[in-house]
């Protein structure tokens, strides 16, 4: 008997029409422990995004465009792929009236459950909570991560945790509720200045945070907390209960409550007498995303670290493609190599992605022992990674030539670049919204019959998640491009172009929102990273003088930031690399 055939029967047992199977785990965290990645283990699907729904006769999944062409490759074949994210569409369609719907309430949040209510209400389909039951279903299941509990110096938080208690506490009064849930990992790490390894490349501890006008108590397993920790907690004002502890303590609880219904899991609202004691808001999401002076400081030394290490890694890169012994997979390990040279890094903030020419159609390729291509003399090789250092989380991409470039990957190049300068160079009002300013990233490319299926920016964490919100630059007026763009923030800048079986391009800095000097009430972008762009893909005919003279002003600054700390070899070969166009 198969998983499926037991979860089949599992359902039929207990009358369940239909189960869906999240992408998720009970903190709703997009990067997931290997104990929760329940979705991937019962599909093959090992992206990072996608719903499974099962049947007694029929299994899909549903995911966005990132990965269309990775699930066809990954997926089961019992699976079918539906090219969409919203599978109640299909649900309404498929299901009779009257049938059941069977979800772990741990996995899936609040908002994704009154959602699905909405649209199922004419169908009077009923929704029902199940435990884990794939406890049992899966016999090989890894375990719950454990990794030790450490504080990050204020140094580099640039303020104590005291401080970013008072300022929720000052957002919970304003909005009259008296204590806030917070569950995802990175706001509970943000908060208390802790920081951990239980899910890889994102520095957290697995836990749950309730702070009220009172008190702050942190559930976490305290086998993770030394007995410093705890007495530093201690010393603030912060109690640590055991992390199995949270469900039973907020029944208790009868406060107006304020926690964010789109990451807050159905479980825990569930657990809460009255629903109308719950205000649904993002205050440490939103506090967090704010970056202060010395995160921001920081975060430029980050920068400069990061840079050193792509200048060596493209030096290496272009003395040695011709002797044709690269592959994805050595290249990828190179530049975690490089990284791991300086003192405060932590560990890549993500996968590399390291794709050689048709791989790198897929925006989320990841190479393994069946894909891994050798880099040859001819097309084009993508590299996406990232840094998790003390002074801060980098996200870097930069798509090279390896030789024999054809004229339509240089055209390509060349139009993908100027949309990333397009971001790069905006003047927008203050109260803007990330999707206002995805379409300048496209112009060209739809110019020219184009276009890209992922959003063109995404928040990034200091020292935490690659990816927070709660904005971002996509084209979508919910979620994260629903957001304003406020100063402090941090956003990257990566439009790309993906075409099956032959390329995929994209183009990656860090951006820091500013006021803008020349208009009051105005904002713009500081390009953060320092890493030159392959100038032999630049078809200079396709630019005009204000594009020219912002890759020669942008190359110059890389050169004089991250030469002094290199050696004559890599230094030499930065400066051409930067020389003006």
């Amino acid at each position: 008997m198969t998983h499926i055939d037991e979860l089949r029967l599992y359902m039929a047992q207990h009358k369940i029409d239909a189960y869906i199977i999240p992408s998720s785990d009970p903190h709703n965290s997009e990067y997931l422990p290997k104990y929760w990645k329940i979705r991937e283990w019962i599909t093959g699907f090992t992206g990072s995004a996608g719903t499974a729904i099962i049947t007694q006769n029929y299994a899909g999944l549903w995911t966005d465009s990132r990965y269309f062409i990775q699930a066809q490759k990954e997926l089961f074949s019992i699976f079918t792929l539906h090219k969409e994210t919203d599978y109640s569409k299909w649900l309404l369609e498929n299901l009779h009236s009257d049938s059941t719907i069977g979800v772990n309430p741990e996995l899936i949040s609040q908002k994704s459950i009154e959602s699905l209510q909405e649209s199922l209400k004419n169908k009077d389909c009923k929704i029902i909570f199940t435990n884990d039951i794939f406890s049992n279903i899966w016999k090989s299941r890894p375990k719950l991560p454990y990794s030790q509990a450490f504080e990050l110096d204020t140094k580099y938080s640039g303020i104590n945790r005291q401080e970013k208690i008072a300022l929720i506490r000052k957002e919970l009064n304003k909005k009259k509720c008296e204590a806030l849930i917070e569950t995802s990992l990175d706001n509970i790490a943000w908060t208390l200045n802790i920081r951990g390894n239980d899910v890889d490349y994102n520095p957290v501890i697995i836990s749950y945070l309730l702070i009220t006008n009172l008190s702050t108590i942190w559930f976490v397993n305290k086998d993770k907390v030394s007995d410093e920790i705890i007495n530093n907690l201690k010393h603030d004002n912060v109690k640590v209960f055991n992390y199995n502890d949270f469900h039973t303590y907020i029944t208790n609880i009868e406060l107006k409550i304020a926690t964010d219904k789109s990451a807050t899991n159905a479980l825990i609202i569930n657990s809460i007498s009255e629903d109308e004691t719950i205000l649904d808001c993002r205050i440490i999401t939103n506090l967090k995303a704010i970056k202060n002076a010395v995160e921001i400081a920081n975060t430029k030394k980050a920068m400069i670290l990061d840079g050193i290490t792509m200048s060596k890694f493209l030096y290496q890169f272009y003395n040695n493609i011709k002797l044709n012994k690269f592959t994805e997979i050595i290249l990828s390990e190179a530049i975690t190599t490089l990284r791991k040279e300086h003192d405060s890094f932590i560990s890549n903030s993500f996968t590399p992605i390291s794709a050689y020419g048709a791989n790198a159609a897929l925006p989320h390729y990841c190479a393994n022992s069946k894909t891994n291509s050798e880099i040859k003399e001819k097309g084009l090789y993508l590299l996406d990674s990232g840094g998790q250092y003390l002074e801060g989380t980098t996200d870097i991409t930069r798509t090279l030539s390896c030789g024999n470039i054809s004229q339509k990957e240089k055209d390509y190049f060349t139009l993908v670049l100027k949309g990333h300068i397009r971001i790069a160079t905006l003047t927008f009002p203050e109260e803007t919204k990330g999707y206002q300013l995805d379409s300048f990233s496209r112009y060209d490319l739809w110019q020219n019959g184009l276009d890209f299926g992922h959003g063109t920016g995404h928040g990034v964490g200091y020292f935490l998640n690659v990816h927070e919100g709660p904005h971002g630059i996509n084209s979508k007026c919910n979620g994260t491009g629903n957001s304003i763009i406020k100063e402090g923030m941090m956003v990257t800048n990566e439009p790309g172009i993906y075409i099956e079986n032959e390329f995929g391009i994209r183009i990656e800095n860090i951006l820091l929102c500013k006021k803008s000097k020349s208009h009051k009430g105005y904002l713009c972008f500081e390009t953060l990273t320092l890493c030159p762009y392959d100038k032999s893909l630049i078809n200079k005919d396709l630019l005009n003088n204000t594009e020219i003279e912002w890759i020669n002003s942008y190359h110059s600054e890389v050169y004089n930031k991250i030469a002094p700390f290199t050696n004559k070899a890599v230094s030499d070969w930065l400066k051409e690399a930067t020389s003006p166009l």
